[in-house]
């Protein structure tokens, strides 16, 4: 006999139970069965697949103002820490110089550095600069200094090698983030 078949025949000895075991059941039995029924999944529907993701809910409504007043706490201590970073009289064009050609931009940039009454901008000129170092300078070291990029005109250069590295050329204006102090 196969599998199957040994299936079948224990279903069929099951059911063939519980139809005598119904005939023999009283109406009262049959009645609080019937309810059963009914009650059971609608509690298993409750308690396994409703209930549970309204706790969630219930938990994170709970949490959210909690997380937002940490979140607004550690928004505030990061912009103190962005405004320490900058060194009042540290931000020269030696300095900036520096951290150009250290990224591998020497030769390939030309920097204006102008102090007017109400603010203190900086102009950064462009030829063939390679694209990685520059983006990833404009990204991260450059607000470290306290630079804020103000616009920037970039366009692909065009070349004849066949380097796969992008080469960029254009200019970048860029402005003393409040809070950093000129040298004098």
């Amino acid at each position: 006999m196969n599998s199957l078949a040994r299936y079948r025949a224990r279903w069929q000895a099951q059911r063939a139970s519980a139809q005598q075991f119904w005939q023999r059941s009283s109406a009262r039995d049959k009645r609080i069965l019937r309810i059963a029924a009914l009650v059971l999944p609608v509690v298993v529907l409750w308690y396994g697949l409703i209930q549970p993701p309204l706790q969630r809910i219930d938990h994170w409504q709970a949490e959210l103002p909690r997380l937002r007043s940490q979140a607004a706490a550690l928004d505030g201590v990061l912009d103190e820490v962005q405004g320490a970073g900058v060194v009042p009289g540290a931000i020269t064009p030696q300095l900036v110089k520096e951290r150009l050609d250290g990224i591998g931009l020497a030769g390939a940039y030309d920097l204006e550095h102008r102090v007017e009454a109400d603010a203190t901008t900086w102009r950064l000129t462009l030829d063939n600069a390679p694209a990685d170092a520059l983006l990833n300078w404009l990204l991260d070291d450059a607000p470290r200094l306290g630079l804020q990029v103000r616009d920037a005109h970039l366009q692909r250069a065009t070349s004849q090698s066949t380097e796969t590295a992008a080469r960029i050329s254009g200019v970048v204006g860029m402005e003393q983030a409040p809070g950093a102090k000129e040298s004098s």
